[in-house]
């Protein structure tokens, strides 16, 4: 498989899982305390991706793994603490569906999309490796998803 087929597949394999996580819409209009808690893990991985979104460089977001062209570092906002806020986003999102549809389906789904999520910042993280001599650094001293953490 290509370098570029390979990350078309992670991203493709990405959103699928998005997608069934979502499936079926209606459980998320229930008004149950573990339906609102995952409401509000959504709310706060939209609120994360927006603060991601805005301390990146216009034009430098995309979903593939690899760095667009014109891509600088982005090392700012939420980039301070954690090194792919946009992915801890995503999984947010997804464990807050989890939580509104507590379906063991739903659960295989959430770790199907974190295994896929996991390959994919391995590819990114050799990109951004290759194309920026400070990332060695500044990997060093930050966290892949959360903060503090990990």
């Amino acid at each position: 498989m290509s370098s570029a087929t390979h990350s078309y597949a992670l991203v493709f394999l990405q959103f699928l899982c998005i997608a069934l996580l979502a499936s079926p819409i209606s459980d998320f209009f229930s008004l149950t305390f573990v339906t609102i808690l995952g409401l509000m893990l959504l709310a706060d991985a939209v609120a994360l991706a927006l603060w991601a979104l805005i301390s990146m460089k216009r034009g430098t977001f995309r979903v593939l793994p690899e760095p667009s062209a014109n891509a600088q570092l982005t090392m700012n906002g939420p980039y301070q603490w954690i090194r792919h806020p946009m992915y801890t986003a995503v999984l947010l999102a997804g464990l807050g569906a989890v939580l509104v549809h507590a379906t063991l389906f739903h659960c295989i789904i959430f770790l199907s999309l974190s295994l896929v999520l996991y390959f994919k910042i391995r590819r990114e993280e050799t990109a951004l490796l290759n194309r920026y001599p400070e990332y060695a650094a500044y990997r060093s001293h930050s966290k892949a998803l959360v903060p503090f953490l990990y």
